[in-house]
């Protein structure tokens, strides 16, 4: 469907990135033939419209269906060689850097140990520079197992160490986002708790209010009425002026509290798009593969590391998480939505996705995870949209869209 929605818009990027992820999918279904030629079909349509530059794409997944699929990493090789020359041309530093390690990996596969390390280095330079954490954690992975393969133990067990520590520290940061999750979530039951007593407090100055009226009626007859009066009445304008200040104020708190759960909403939605229960598991898994790598025999080690390896190679999936994901987005920010549909009602639902991720203050890197395309698909994505939103040049798009 969403294939020939693209079709219908002919809008060629996205038809060639349905094309890709359906190819991958096939592949892992399985259906080897569809797959290929999905990808191939992918790799033919950015030629025809002259888009040399998003070709590098999927040329990579054809090399990794190669290599892992059909274990021909002599075939694979030649296909990555392409895309990192394309990644080259255009200044793709982390498609370069993906291409590398996919070269280093079919040496590997060749057995041509020295060759796979020297692209992995050249990767992990690349990784290091630009803060590609997730990528340096798998090249010293993929290190250790090349360095475990040439009988280098020492320095197989050098690169697990770095591994185990990077991926502990990406572990950390996404449990410290939770932690402040849940502060933030106690701050708000805090307000909630000052709300109910605010409320109490209103229950006794209202019972007071009842009482000064009694005495009010009961001295009106007397001969220090006047007085009496006088006094009740400066009384009751106290406790009216005491009542507007906690209206205020319980308005100032449930202003706050919905505030803040609109805030928690988002922070869950930007954690759920990073999945931290999928990568703990995924990193168990791992961390017990390598184990046994590491105990293994030559002769077993180098089959259980490509069975590791066709398992973690790239994980570029469409799941069901990332549909919920999106859904949730348009649920939370549900007003935004209408506004940008009513003032922009030429934007497409991808559009206005894009719009939604934007406003959450993702990054590029991000948005090009989540949504299973690259970096550049997504700064172009980006262009577009500044354009269809009539942003001065100097406006920025984040800022314009979390005011809207």
């Amino acid at each position: 469907e969403s294939l020939n929605l693209y079709t219908e818009l002919k809008d060629t990027v996205w038809m060639g990135n349905v094309m890709n992820g359906m190819g991958i999918l096939y592949a892992e279904q399985k259906k080897t033939g569809k797959a290929l030629e999905t990808l191939e079909t992918a790799l033919s349509l950015y030629k025809q419209q002259g888009m040399e530059e998003y070709t590098a794409f999927p040329l990579s997944n054809i090399g990794n269906y190669y290599l892992e699929y059909l274990d021909q990493p002599e075939l694979a090789l030649n296909y990555f060689q392409q895309a990192l020359k394309l990644d080259q041309k255009y200044d793709s530093a982390n498609g370069e850097a993906i291409s590398l390690e996919n070269l280093g990996l079919a040496y590997h596969s060749l057995g041509q140990y020295n060759a796979a390390i020297e692209h992995f280095m050249k990767s992990l330079e690349i990784a290091q520079e630009q803060h590609f954490n997730e990528l340096i954690s798998k090249i010293y992975k993929n290190l250790c197992k090349s360095y475990e393969a040439k009988g280098d133990l020492k320095n197989a067990l050098q690169y697990l160490g770095k591994h185990q520590m990077l991926q502990d520290s990406i572990l950390n940061v996404s449990k410290n986002a939770q932690i402040a999750d849940l502060l933030a979530f106690f701050d708000s039951e805090q307000k909630e708790q000052d709300l109910l007593e605010s409320r109490e407090k209103i229950a006794q100055l209202e019972q007071e209010k009842k009482i000064s009226n009694l005495w009010t009626a009961i001295l009106a007859g007397s001969v220090l009425a006047l007085g009496s009066i006088f006094y009740l009445f400066a009384k009751q304008h106290r406790t009216r002026r005491k009542l507007i200040e906690i209206d205020l104020k319980n308005n100032e708190l449930e202003r706050e509290k919905l505030s803040r759960e609109l805030e928690f909403k988002n922070k869950d939605l930007t954690n759920f798009a990073l999945d931290i229960a999928r990568k703990n598991e995924f990193s168990n898994m791992v961390h017990e593969s390598l184990k046994e790598i590491v105990n293994s025999p030559p002769n077993e080690s180098r089959k259980k590391a490509r069975e590791l390896l066709m398992s973690t190679s790239n994980h570029l999936q469409i799941n069901d998480d990332i549909k919920e994901f999106q859904m949730n987005v348009e649920t939370v920010n549900q007003d935004f939505f209408n506004r940008l549909i009513d003032q922009f009602p030429d934007l497409t639902p991808n559009e206005r996705h894009l719009c939604g991720l934007i406003r959450l203050n993702l990054s590029t890197k991000e948005i090009a995870v989540i949504r299973n395309i690259s970096p550049k698909s997504v700064e172009m994505g980006r262009y577009r949209l500044r354009k269809k939103l009539n942003l001065d040049p100097k406006e920025e798009i984040t800022n314009f869209l979390q005011d809207f």
